[in-house]
């Protein structure tokens, strides 16, 4: 015989998981009576993720083993996108058995998307949501195999430290997307899988019912870019496709590997233009026995393609190669879409673009100059800004370039990548983002305008081109100290470029510093190399002088001869060249105007520096 009192919480009915979840949702449980009494007046509840509970009288009758449910009044609020915990209780007087009075549920409020393109690399957060078996998580990948993010810092992955699990059927879920008004929905993305080959797969799906049905998006076969190269069984097994398309690969049979690192895939969305309510799911599927290192996916982009896309979309790694013996470029002439990071400023302070973007999604640097005589898109040129590019493959001078006839932007204040640190510049850092922090001696002086300054480590000799539109120029004019033969630059950053006018390119290369805090000007350098003149056949006389004084020598090895003399603050006082200067020759110098002190005479011969100090008394 039952007892008399004993009432149940047999189900939470809703909210279940779905698309736009609203402030004003309906929490409703069904409630079964297993006593001997038909119960009334009784007290039931709700809380959400933990907070202050909700708590509502049932006034209807629940007759004796039976069930009947019941609706909250008081309405949930799931409007902001992200996990819920919805837990529920009965409490019934003299219940007989408690440990059926409560329930838990947990359910996703998905975002909605409407603007496009759409971009997420998950840096500030993340609008995709974890479901099914436990698995998906997003952060610092810190893995065997997959332990870096292909922009910043974070990344999805199946585990973010470890091997993914045994018999998983595991969901990263995006955002709900409205694509009424785009007709050819367009995604690409940035993957890295370590996925036990043949067996275990992962795959990405679509729904256009709120997951009623899905449909794995593509197969071997399609049209995209790294999408999916091989069959695996897993996904057959379990039912989400015929013939298990997927990545799969780690290398256990011959042939079927995995990524090795970031790469980009990309599809059309295929009949799911123009649709109101379509969501995705990346999907992880594996079998009880062997695993990898797992999926990765960093870098979303889904592109509104109108018209449709009618060239491939390729990284910059594709398009940026170069022939080792002529440097002409490999993509000469191509036509594709590419996208990066802008690093530095528009060279072109006209009407024209002329600027660097940089893709880390191969986990290292791979730039291209970015450059038309005219405006493209109304785009304005800011450092940080993601941007997808359009235009064929130029080369101008050595330098690999792409033209653009369309740009538009994908995600703004991304994250600039860490300088590469150089030593000396050649084909390897045209168009990236280098830092060169040896010291290297100016052998040319800086002009009102664009000018290339040459700068010497006493064995090699690299130029740096200070280009007008940067404020480098204006810094070094309102100090009133350009950069003269002698001066040490002691740390430098810019964007490698190169400029040959001749066959075979490889030579040319050059750094531009994008701004004058990319410079570190040691001023009234100690020289790298002595000129080969001793103190006898070179002197100051008078030394210490009252005013005038002459440089007397012998010979320098070089027929023309640079001589500058600075104060002690760097300031230039005297600057001229001397020719003839192989024989012996004297110049004179007045000072006369000049405050007492240490003043510093610097001669450039060819690439020999010789630096001399003189006392005005």
């Amino acid at each position: 015989m039952p007892p008399a009192n004993e009432i149940a919480l047999t189900n939470i009915l809703r909210p279940v998981s779905g698309c736009g979840l609203t402030a004003t949702d309906s929490v409703e449980i069904e409630i079964t009576n297993f006593g001997g009494v038909s119960q009334s007046n009784f007290m039931v509840q709700y809380s959400v993720n933990g907070g202050a509970p909700v708590s509502e009288m049932v006034t209807a009758t629940l007759g004796t083993q039976s069930s009947i449910n019941y609706t909250f009044q008081t309405p949930v609020n799931l409007s902001a996108g992200g996990a819920y915990t919805i837990t529920a209780a009965t409490m019934l007087a003299m219940d007989a058995d408690t440990t059926n009075d409560v329930d838990s549920t947990s359910l996703n409020s998905y975002f909605s998307v409407n603007t496009f393109p759409y971009s997420n690399s998950f840096e500030t957060g993340s609008d995709w949501l974890a479901s099914g078996d436990a698995s998906w998580e997003v952060g610092v990948p810190t893995g065997f195999v997959i332990d870096t993010a292909s922009d910043g810092t974070q990344a999805w992955v199946t585990d973010l430290a470890a091997s993914y699990g045994d018999g998983i059927n595991a969901y990263a879920m995006s955002p709900c997307f409205d694509f009424t008004s785009v007709p050819n929905p367009f995604i690409v993305m940035d993957i890295w899988y370590d996925i036990e080959s043949q067996w275990d797969g992962a795959f990405l799906q679509a729904t256009t019912d709120g997951g009623v049905t899905w449909t794995t998006v593509g197969d071997n076969n399609s049209n995209g870019t790294n999408w999916y190269n091989d069959t695996s069984r897993v996904p057959v097994d379990n039912g989400y496709s015929a013939f298990g398309d997927s990545w799969t690969g780690d290398g256990s049979v011959s042939g079927v590997n995995g990524t090795n690192g970031w790469v980009t895939a990309s599809h059309p969305l295929t009949g799911l233009g123009g649709l109101g309510s379509v969501q995705l799911r990346m999907v992880m599927a594996s079998d009880a026995v062997t695993n990898g290192d797992g999926m990765a996916f960093d870098n979303v982009m889904l592109l509104d393609s109108i018209p449709p896309m009618p060239d491939p979309y390729y990284p910059i790694a594709i398009l940026n190669t170069e022939d080792a013996t002529t440097g002409v470029a490999d993509s000469l002439g191509v036509v594709a879409f590419t996208s990066g990071t802008v690093v530095g400023i528009d060279l072109d302070g006209n009407n024209g673009i002329s600027f660097t973007i940089i893709d880390m999604s191969s986990s290292t640097q791979e730039g291209m100059n970015i450059f038309n005589f005219n405006d493209v898109s109304g785009y304005v040129v800011t450092e940080g800004d993601s941007i997808l590019v359009h235009g064929d493959i130029q080369q101008f001078n050595g330098l690999t370039e792409l033209v653009p006839d369309s740009i538009s932007i994908i995600a703004t204040g991304r994250t600039l990548p860490a300088p590469i640190v150089v030593t000396d510049l050649d084909e390897t850092t045209e168009s990236r983002w280098l830092s060169i922090p040896t010291n290297w001696v100016s052998l040319s002086t800086s002009g009102a305008f664009s000018s290339n300054i040459n700068l010497t480590n006493g064995i090699d000799t690299i130029t740096m081109r200070i280009d007008s539109d940067t404020d480098i120029n204006d810094s070094l004019t309102s100090s009133g100290m350009p950069i003269i033969p002698g001066d040490t630059i002691c740390g430098l950053l810019g964007v490698g470029g190169q400029f040959d006018n001749s066959s075979p390119y490889l030579g040319g290369h050059q750094i531009f510093p994008m701004r004058w805090s990319d410079l570190s000007i040691c001023r009234l350098s100690t020289g790298i190399k002595d000129a080969g003149v001793s103190d006898a056949t070179f002197e100051l006389v008078p030394n210490p002088t009252n005013g005038t004084f002459e440089i007397r020598s012998s010979g320098f090895n070089n027929s023309t001869v640079n001589i500058s003399i600075r104060d002690l603050s760097g300031r230039i006082v005297a600057s001229e060249f001397v020719n003839n200067a192989t024989s012996n020759f004297r110049k004179s110098f007045d000072l006369n105007e000049q405050a007492k002190g240490i003043y510093f005479i610097t001669i450039l011969d060819g690439e020999n520096v010789i630096n001399k100090k003189v006392i005005l008394q």
